[in-house]
């Protein structure tokens, strides 16, 4: 009986970035457009959160903004609110790392960005935090190889490529300056060659066929060729290539017709 009440469905929890309405899921998406300021998505965000209080991508979202504006503690309560609710969320665990290692809490900070990346959680600055632990208590060659792990995650990052540098002692050549031809014109047509037979043949060379916005095929090539991988990481981001499709889109364009030809034509 409900006593002439009418008993009102439940509402549908909104958890994930599909659950939410498309017009919700544009707002999101509009929000890392170049120039937009992070006063402004922090608005948005918050906003979001006090109408889906229970969506992990609003939340996290909001979050990260917190950090990037240096509202450390709000953003380590978003975080914790997340990773409370949701323990297997390695979003929300990354995030933690972050804030600790902004405390200089690295021993915890390390702990947790292990934890996200052993979750399989693909974000360069767990790496960057692993750098940080790793130089708190003098381990120069760690932070280097995490600063290295870092950008070969994200090459968009080259910061954390000159961060390997200068810890290796190595020359870097910044994608701002004028580029040093490291490898010849007929290396980087056999380069091209191999980034296109390779995206094609995933059970070949593992993963998932095509670019995965890393230089994961350019290294490989390095590697059967006698390249320095360094250098031609530094030689492909000052032409533009900071993938392996950009490769074969941006950095080919130093390549004229007749390079394209058959060695013997």
């Amino acid at each position: 009986m409900s006593n002439g009440v009418i008993m009102q469905p439940p509402k549908r929890k909104v958890e994930r970035f599909g659950d939410l309405p498309p017009s919700v899921r544009n707002e999101l998406t509009e929000l890392n457009i170049p120039g937009v300021t992070l006063e402004h998505n922090e608005q948005v965000l918050r906003r979001l959160v006090r109408s889906y209080p229970d969506c992990i991508p609003v939340r996290l979202n909001l979050a990260s903004t917190l950090l990037e504006l240096g509202q450390v503690a709000e953003a380590e309560r978003n975080y914790q609110i997340v990773a409370d609710s949701h323990p297997a969320e390695m979003g929300a665990i990354a995030g933690l790392a972050t804030v600790l290692a902004q405390k200089q809490d690295f021993v915890k900070a390390e702990v947790l960005a292990k934890r996200a990346l052993a979750g399989d959680y693909r974000w360069a600055p767990c790496y960057e935090v692993i750098a940080q632990a790793s130089l708190a208590r003098g381990d120069r060659e760690g932070a280097a190889n995490a600063h290295l792990a870092a950008y070969e995650m994200s090459p968009h990052g080259w910061n954390s490529l000159k961060a390997y540098c200068e810890l290796t002692g190595r020359r870097f050549e910044s994608p701002l300056d004028n580029a040093a031809e490291l490898i010849t014109l007929v290396q980087l047509r056999q380069l091209i060659d191999f980034i296109e037979h390779a995206a094609r043949s995933p059970e070949e060379y593992g993963r998932v066929p095509g670019c995965d916005h890393t230089l994961r095929f350019s290294k490989r090539w390095a590697a059967l060729n006698g390249v320095d991988f360094v250098d031609l990481y530094q030689y492909l981001n000052a032409n533009g290539g900071f993938c392996d499709c950009e490769v074969c889109m941006n950095v080919s364009s130093l390549l004229d017709d007749e390079d394209w030809e058959d060695d013997e034509a």
